[in-house]
């Protein structure tokens, strides 16, 4: 008689039908840029994703922060000021491993090395994009990883950062970034370039730019005064000398700080006008020495304070320039629009995200606030635009004024999911 064999192979279960709670679980464990990969596999795994409670949403608006001041550890961590608490994420990348972000844009970073091989990264997709080497700007020669040299002049130009205007998933062509240097010196390059391209220097510029964006067909950028200077590219005006708006009246009100403004640009919510952010944080920096066991010191970490407008100085003023209109600016006291929006400033390119009520998970914003990372020392600074003071942003902790990896706003997304935050 034969014996008849029972099956007892157990059916493999498809991943996509995987109970929800196992893939909370599974969020609950992954770093936050792993975290957002994994809406992408299916969409019940999606909706899993949207259903976790601690959970990274996408196009939150984040402060990138590194977590070690050793450049080939890529571990960071992502702080989201929207969330009620201001909830905070670990994440890794290995595209950051021994290199370092020089700018960045919505979920795009810009990173560079020590030989300054620009790249842009998107950590949470691990896709890069590699931009020419600097050593293709006409006339350059490259004295050290930082520093360059363009013919006929003798000057040494320091790279600073990249100003990134489009990311390569723009919907007109691809990436276009801005380079800054020392003493005036910009370049821009874009999606299907082989090279990067000058553009020609102000004779009346003196002081270095602090910021660059690209708007409504111009690139514009704004030196430590307060100079507007803008080049208009839909006429190949790279080669001809910019229009310079000179600064409006706010230099006297700087001198009552203890530090210089800092400069930003961005457009308007209407996008039809152009916005002067300056700002003043007075200097005072807290040094505490963490011990260990024997009464040896660490290294110190240099803890932030803020401090309240003195005198009646504000903290934060704003200008609006119509450049249609001959150049002529004018003060603002809010941000326009509906008067929901917040923006944030700093070494990323400019955006402004919506606050909305509670209970929404975005509710913690504040509209008509401004909120800039990495000013004075400080890891991130709100400015109140109705009573012009700064309030706090945590987390205010920087562990050294030399590292390289400084706080940067970032906006990291999925490709399935939405957000009002976006």
């Amino acid at each position: 008689m034969r014996s008849t064999s029972i099956d007892t192979a157990v059916r493999p279960v498809p991943w996509a039908d995987l109970p929800a709670e196992l893939c909370g679980l599974v969020v609950d464990r992954l770093d936050a840029f792993s975290a957002l990969r994994f809406p992408a596999v299916c969409k019940p795994w999606a909706a899993a994703y949207r259903a976790t409670p601690r959970r990274l949403r996408s196009g939150a608006p984040t402060l990138l922060m590194s977590c070690s001041r050793n450049r080939l550890v890529p571990t960071f961590a992502l702080h989201d000021v929207s969330s009620s608490g201001g909830k905070t994420f670990h994440a890794e990348a290995e595209g950051l491993s021994n290199r370092w972000w020089v700018g960045g844009k919505d979920d795009w970073l810009v990173t560079t090395d020590a030989r300054c091989d620009v790249e842009l990264l998107n950590p949470a997709t691990g896709d890069v994009v590699r931009l020419p080497s600097f050593a293709t700007i006409p006339g350059a020669t490259l004295l050290d990883s930082l520093t360059l040299r363009v013919a006929p002049s003798s000057a040494a130009h320091l790279f600073h950062r990249v100003a990134l205007c489009r990311t390569p998933a723009h919907r007109d062509g691809g990436y276009l970034a801005i380079a800054i240097f020392s003493s005036c010196f910009l370049a821009f390059t874009a999606a299907g370039d082989e090279r990067w391209t000058t553009l020609k220097k102000s004779p009346h510029a003196e002081a270095g730019y602090q910021d660059a964006i690209a708007h409504e067909g111009k690139i514009f950028a704004v030196d430590s005064d307060g100079n507007v200077y803008f080049w208009n590219m839909d006429g190949g005006g790279a080669s001809d000398p910019p229009t310079v708006v000179r600064a409006p009246e706010i230099r006297q009100i700087g001198r009552r700080w203890a530090s210089w403004p800092r400069f930003n640009l961005a457009p308007s919510i209407s996008g039809q006008r152009l916005l002067l952010v300056c700002m003043y944080v007075e200097r005072r920096l807290i040094i505490r020495a963490n011990h260990v066991a024997g009464g040896e010191k660490k290294t110190p970490r240099f803890h932030t304070e803020l401090l309240p407008s003195s005198h009646g100085a504000r903290s934060i003023l704003l200008h609006e320039l119509d450049v249609g209109s001959g150049g002529a600016w004018r003060r603002v006291d809010d941000l326009g629009g509906d008067g929901d929006r917040a923006l944030f400033v700093g070494c990323s390119y400019p955006f402004y995200a919506t606050a909305v009520a509670p209970p929404h998970e975005c509710s913690h914003l504040k509209a008509n606030n401004v909120y800039a990372a990495d000013l004075s020392g400080r890891a991130a600074v709100v400015f109140d635009l109705g009573q012009g003071c700064a309030d706090r942003c945590g987390p205010l902790v920087l562990t050294s004024s030399l590292l390289l990896r400084r706080p940067i706003w970032f906006r990291p997304a999925t490709r399935l999911e939405g957000s009002a935050c976006r």
